[in-house]
């Protein structure tokens, strides 16, 4: 049954050290991560035409690595990590 599913789904939880969670826009925001297209968000900085379009990805793997450094950084910071 769906009850005894979503049991067993929320003990694996429990159990487990840690979780990944993939949800939708807005999330991060709450978090202290500033999301994509707002004011200040990742594309005001990057392009995703540009940084994120898989030809040039594959032209230029930089410069997508590149704004997935600051992203990573945005939410190791936002996760109580510190940048040095």
């Amino acid at each position: 049954s769906v009850e005894e599913a979503l049991e067993a789904a929320a003990e694996v939880i429990a159990r487990s050290g840690s979780m990944t969670a993939f949800t939708g826009a807005g999330i991060s925001v709450e978090s202290g991560i500033p999301d994509f297209r707002s004011p200040g968000g990742l594309w005001s900085k990057y392009n995703p035409g540009i940084y994120c379009e898989y030809s040039n990805f594959c032209r230029s793997p930089h410069l997508f690595w590149q704004m997935g450094r600051e992203l990573a950084l945005e939410v190791h910071a936002a996760n109580g990590g510190t940048i040095e």
